[in-house]
């Protein structure tokens, strides 16, 4: 068989990997993403919901002024590409807790250029249960996280780009300093975009991406309005229709499947925030779900190039704000491989080089 050559390698399949991959495609890279398309990814059970302010303190989420406007671009262009609908602009109504925080809301709202993402206070939504107001963050939006995974894939496999097959590291070799093989073909680079299952990864297993278990539920209900997302200890966003989903929930476990425990939390706090006789005639469970978000301790990315095995590289930690933070990092880690440019101190995979050097030792 012939051997090809100057090509890049992805593996996985999830948003880390999509992104990347049409970041090489736009640019007429060489390149092939390999995904078994099994599993629980976050990627395709997330909300989708992209909030550029912090729920607790009302401050702006980071990088928010740059993420946003990369990711309604990319969204966007791939809809075009794909020839779907999966992007949603849309307001969310950001319950307040006490009265404080009108005036926390409308100090943050304030300062330096923030009107871009806040209004001033707000009235309740209909049925929603919200005594002392609220306000209501714009610019923000969902994906169809379901559209978008779906119609992706499907892109990249009529394009013979996507090969559907397990990865296995035994056949990952590097002949030279310049290429790796991989069964029979050669690559300039591989880069692993695998979430949570960098723990099996030999190269880049002692990074801490720890997993963040999130359950969500689909719902019925007849009389919300379905022109907003509402958000206060969880978040209700619209579907389509009669449609939402509610969530999430935030658990340091391991546990697959979903829990009484996670599906009465989520419960509990829709009919905190939703009042009402309508609401106990109309709420319905109709799918229940879960997927383990890929966090590092500090909570940023981490991108980049193994400290010692040249051209192999890493994209991984989007966590829990990973669609609002991979259309610009998979630009950003695209400019570092093919453009030189240095990558941000603050996702640059060097910050956790001391725990494989300890790895190593012990």
């Amino acid at each position: 068989m012939t051997l090809l050559s100057n090509r890049t390698l992805i593996v996985g399949g999830g948003l880390a990997g999509t992104t990347l991959a049409f970041r090489l495609w736009q640019n007429q890279k060489s390149f092939v993403l390999m995904d078994t398309g099994a599993g629980k990814l976050s990627s395709a059970v997330a909300s989708g919901l992209i909030n550029p302010v912090v729920v607790k303190h009302f401050g702006l989420s980071w990088m928010a002024k740059r993420l946003v406007p990369e990711a309604v671009k990319m969204y966007q262009n791939l809809e075009e590409i794909t020839s779907s609908k999966f992007f949603h602009p849309l307001n969310i109504f950001r319950s307040f807790h006490q009265p404080e925080d009108i005036l926390l809301w409308n100090r943050r709202r304030n300062e330096e250029d923030n009107t871009r993402f806040f209004m001033e206070e707000a009235p309740a939504p209909p049925l929603t249960l919200s005594p002392f107001g609220g306000g209501i963050i714009k610019n923000a939006a969902r994906v169809d996280v379901e559209v978008f995974m779906q119609k992706t894939r499907k892109f990249l496999l009529d394009k013979n780009l996507l090969r559907s097959e397990k990865f296995d590291y035994t056949n990952l070799q590097q002949p030279s300093q310049s290429e790796w093989l991989y069964m029979d073909e050669k690559f300039e680079r591989v880069v692993f975009c695998q979430g949570i299952q960098s723990a099996e990864n030999p190269w880049f297993q002692w990074l801490p991406v720890n997993p963040l278990k999130g359950q969500l539920l689909k719902v019925n209900h007849p009389f919300l309005s379905n022109q907003q997302a509402i958000s206060r200890k969880i978040f209700i966003l619209p579907q389509g229709g009669q449609s939402f989903k509610v969530g999430a929930t935030y658990e340091h476990s391991r546990e697959e499947g979903n829990t009484r425990e996670g599906i009465e939390q989520l419960t509990s706090g829709f009919k905190e925030l939703i009042r009402g006789e309508e609401e106990d005639a109309g709420f319905e469970i109709t799918e229940t779900y879960y997927g383990f978000r890929p966090t590092i301790p500090d909570r940023r990315p981490v991108l980049g190039e193994h400290p010692i095995n040249k051209g192999l590289y890493v994209f991984n930690g989007l966590g829990s704000k990973g669609y609002m933070l991979a259309p610009w990092f998979s630009e950003h880690l695209y400019n570092h491989i093919f453009e030189g440019k240095p990558l941000m101190e603050e996702v640059s995979v060097l910050r956790y080089a001391k725990r494989m050097e300890n790895r190593n030792f012990d």
